[in-house]
């Protein structure tokens, strides 16, 4: 009779429409001893299914947790590093502080002046080594990127610098951090 009971739970939650009368229904169903509705579950099953599914979904969580705590770990190496090259390179170029903070100002104008895309892809990694006797050397990750910025904002660059320098002319030359780190290394 409890089985029977189950049944008409199930049927009441899944399929109301089907039971207009749960007592006749019930009567009938131990009378003629009906078998299980379709796709019914017991309740055991079907706690253990939730169980199961909450333990999935939090081993899932568990996951995302931790991926996130990695990218975040490798995202901070990738900064320290980058600070670290940075560093690095304005040790080996005699980059001042002042010309550190001149290269920002630049590139807070460019950040606003060009489209995002090309900000992102050509300047954002550029960094300014030097500033002597009118001349800026800036270095940029790849020769690929040095060719681009040279042949598209040599000059922008340049009138830039000139700005913030109150009108002195600086002329823009550029190179190719990779190549310069791999002519160091031989």
């Amino acid at each position: 009779m409890a089985q029977k009971i189950e049944f008409l739970a199930y049927l009441q939650d899944v399929e109301p429409q089907k039971v207009k009368n749960p007592q006749g229904w019930l009567r009938r169903a131990i009378e003629e001893d009906y078998a299980a509705p379709d796709g019914y579950t017991s309740v055991a099953e079907r706690e253990a299914e939730a169980a199961e599914k909450l333990r999935q979904e939090e081993a899932i969580q568990h996951a995302i947790a931790e991926q996130e705590q990695h990218r975040r770990a490798e995202q901070a190496q990738r900064q320290q590093a980058a600070a670290a090259r940075l560093a690095a390179l304005q040790t080996e170029y005699g980059t001042t502080q002042q010309e550190h903070d001149l290269w920002q100002q630049v590139l807070a104008e460019f950040k606003v002046s060009q489209p995002a895309g090309t900000f992102g892809s050509y300047l954002a990694d550029t960094v300014l080594l030097s500033l002597r006797d009118g001349e800026a050397l800036i270095g940029l990750p790849n020769v690929w990127m040095r060719d681009w910025v040279e042949n598209r904002l040599s000059h922008k660059i340049g009138q830039s610098l000139s700005r913030y320098l109150d009108g002195q002319k600086v002329t823009p030359k550029f190179i190719a951090l990779s190549q310069a780190e791999a002519t160091a290394v031989e």
